[in-house]
């Protein structure tokens, strides 16, 4: 079971509150014609959103974690405004996993307990002018859930000595993530700003195993993930095997330039370089 626990002044509920209505029975005022957005649980009670019809209800927070493993509601993610607040409750001691830079293939897994909530703080630094940048990647407004994903990859050996590495399975579904802000509009960052994402993360009961990648890496990569294993229990044959060219960047206006995780820990551990073989 994940549980969750949120201080008396964290509202959730669908978007920002101007005037809340603060209540335990917020059904009631919600027929009344209180729009959700306005509705705001009493102290120590979260305000969870019936998948079914819509409806409010303010529930304990073990309760709502129950709740959402279940199907039954969900707390929307637009509630989460503050950077500030998220990460103040959830996330403790930020830190940058140190990174090796002699070794491609040293790479830091991190490591999250089955039962537990982990923080990633993600700072990019805008390095183009948005208006200047062309493809699908350049966007207006960038969208910072997509940013995070768990996956594996798929490493296939062939009978010419040349290999390939593609996007295997996504288990990103295997995890109750939250991310703010939500959407970053770049019109509001000159060049050389900064602007930060905090995800908080929790893995489901299904999500025990190891993943190729997961939160976002400098230099254009991915950390792999190890969920409910302890550092000697994660080895290098847990992973896929590497590129030794190293990850392909796209081009965007923003660059990612620092990195920080609280709630988790990581191991060094040398991944398996996929070389060419000559052909026989």
């Amino acid at each position: 079971m994940i549980m969750m626990s949120f201080p008396a002044s964290f509202a959730l509920g669908y978007g920002s509150i101007a005037k809340p209505a603060i209540t335990s029975v917020p059904l009631r005022i919600f027929k009344e014609g209180v729009s959700v957005k306005d509705i705001v649980c009493k102290e120590n009670f979260l305000l969870i959103i019936k998948a079914k019809d819509g409806t409010p209800a303010c529930v304990k927070p073990e309760t709502a974690s129950k709740l959402i493993e279940r199907g039954w509601g969900a707390i929307d993610e637009s509630s989460l405004v503050s950077i500030d607040t998220l990460s103040n409750h959830y996330c403790k001691n930020f830190y940058a996993v140190p990174e090796n830079k002699t070794y491609l293939n040293t790479v830091p897994v991190l490591l999250m307990k089955s039962d537990s909530t982990a923080c990633a703080r993600l700072t990019f630094t805008i390095s183009s002018n948005y208006n200047d940048c062309n493809g699908p990647n350049c966007q207006h407004v960038l969208s910072l859930g997509p940013m995070l994903f768990i996956r594996n990859l798929h490493y296939e050996k062939y009978g010419d000595g040349s290999f390939g590495i593609t996007q295997g399975q996504d288990y990103t579904h295997s995890f109750k993530i939250m991310t703010a802000p939500g959407t970053v509009d770049l019109a509001n960052y000159p060049l050389g700003a900064n602007f930060t994402v905090t995800y908080v993360i929790s893995p489901l009961p299904n999500a025990t195993g190891f993943y190729d990648q997961s939160m976002p890496r400098l230099a254009c990569g991915h950390y792999p993930l190890a969920v409910g294993y302890s550092k000697d229990q994660v080895n290098a044959s847990d992973f896929s095997y590497i590129n030794p060219l190293g990850s392909t960047c796209v081009s965007s206006a923003d660059k990612l330039t620092k990195v920080e995780v609280s709630g988790m820990d990581y191991k060094d551990i040398e991944l398996r370089l996929a070389l060419l073989e000559p052909e026989k």
